[in-house]
């Protein structure tokens, strides 16, 4: 049998699983090139030949080197809209083979970067890649998980992305050793293969490599807890619960931070604590809104606009994502450690958005959670009204139409179930 119809000898169990190991890759990419950067720019070679520090290593133009950065997320919000349009039209594996493409062209050309203005570029084809990526993937999990597991499904796969974004720190960290730091490969490596809080604690460059290797390996072990507790708890309960924690965790680093300021003679103990809060915040993050508020957008939208749609959550991801690194090193220049008290206020804002706006997704097919959007109200417990209302309609069209086919098969003219 040819390979590219291989598949069809599978049970669906096999085929669910082969499925989730390939979109394992695509997500460990999309993470790998999120956790690059902070090795990156830590390489002074690097620093030197983009022109944004001096030869030692010292960056000392931060705006352009977040620009950098950042610049990797438009080409990612690019890529969100045009690979959710695509989807929708030439299909998930052709939008795939396309995005693997570009996020393949763009790692060659970040690896062979000779100044600012080339490795911009670079990064724009890389984004456009790891975009469609990012936004096809979780819509296939979806789609070909159950109701009762799909959010575990999910869960699993953004393992990957944790793993990634961790094996890029601890590339980062091994790396620091050639040449004492200052080998190009220490940064060529990281594209080929394809430290906002640490600095801050007074860690030296090669132990924020490490922690920061730890950080998101603390990341994965909340990936696992996602997995686990999403489909048991809900959505809703995960994203407010989430919310909280981080604002709480935001608010002790703050703390403790405005105490060494004041009283520098506690700032080597404060170091550990702050450190351990910023683990707990990986912790946090990646069992609640490091996998969830990707899965929402994959259950919400009908068939037909499902990729479109979860393009644009993705998109608004990226946007985040990239203004958060654009803004944060002028911010943390700025406010410093006091950025973490703004940090705990917009994590506690989400808890009332959540609550009131926020459908409830878990153990509901993703055809009758259509019935949740008859209402023109978007509180969700109009939203849960009209489910109530309305999802008995939707499984009673969707047996029909299981009657209709089953008749047809057998023979008969469709519409008459004999």
């Amino acid at each position: 049998m040819a390979f590219g119809t291989a598949w069809k000898r599978l049970s669906p169990r096999q085929l669910n699983f082969a499925i989730q190991a390939f979109s394992l890759i695509a997500i460990f990419f999309e993470g790998y090139d999120q956790g690059v950067m902070g090795g990156v720019n830590a390489s002074p070679r690097y620093v030197q030949e983009v022109a944004i520090g001096t030869p030692a290593g010292v960056v000392t133009n931060d705006v352009k080197q977040g620009g950098i950065v950042s610049i990797y997320y438009l080409g990612a919000i690019v890529g969100c809209f045009v690979g959710g349009w695509a989807a929708d039209r030439i299909g998930r594996i052709n939008g795939l083979f396309y995005a693997a493409f570009f996020a393949l062209i763009g790692g060659a050309l970040q690896a062979a970067t000779q100044s600012a203005d080339f490795i911009l570029i670079a990064r724009v084809v890389t984004g456009l890649g790891t975009g469609v990526l990012t936004g096809i993937t979780p819509v296939m999990i979806s789609e070909v998980s159950s109701a009762t597991h799909r959010g575990g499904y999910l869960g699993y796969v953004f393992i990957a992305d944790y793993l990634g974004i961790s094996i890029a720190y601890w590339l980062s960290f091994g790396l620091a050793f050639v040449d004492n730091g200052y080998s190009d490969v220490r940064w060529n490596f990281f594209w080929a293969f394809n430290f906002v809080l640490l600095r801050q604690a007074g860690y030296s460059a090669l132990k924020q490599n490490g922690l920061a290797g730890g950080l998101n390996a603390i990341g994965i072990v909340g990936t696992i807890i996602s997995a686990q507790i999403v489909d048991k708890l809900g959505r809703r309960p995960c994203l407010m619960g989430g919310a909280g924690g981080l604002a709480v965790v935001n608010l002790i680093a703050a703390s403790l931070y405005e105490a060494a300021r004041h009283n520098r003679s506690i700032s080597t103990q404060v170091a550990p604590a702050a450190v351990t809060m910023l683990f707990l915040f990986n912790l946090v993050y990646a069992a609640t809104w490091g996998t969830v508020a990707f899965l929402v957008p994959t259950e919400i939208f009908p068939s037909d606009l499902r990729a479109q749609g979860n393009g644009f959550g993705i998109t608004g991801w990226a946007i985040g994502v990239g203004w958060a690194v654009l803004v944060n090193p002028i911010m943390f220049g700025h406010l410093e450690n006091r950025t973490y008290f703004l940090f705990a206020g917009l994590n506690l804002l989400w808890i009332p958005i959540v609550y009131l706006l926020y459908p409830e997704t878990k153990d509901r097919s993703l055809e009758s959670i259509d019935a949740m959007f008859s209402s023109s109200s978007p509180f969700f417990n109009q939203m849960e009204r009209s489910y109530e209302l309305n999802k008995d309609v939707v499984a009673l069209a969707g047996g029909e139409r299981a009657k209709s086919v089953a008749s047809v098969e057998k023979g008969h003219e469709p519409g008459t179930y004999k």
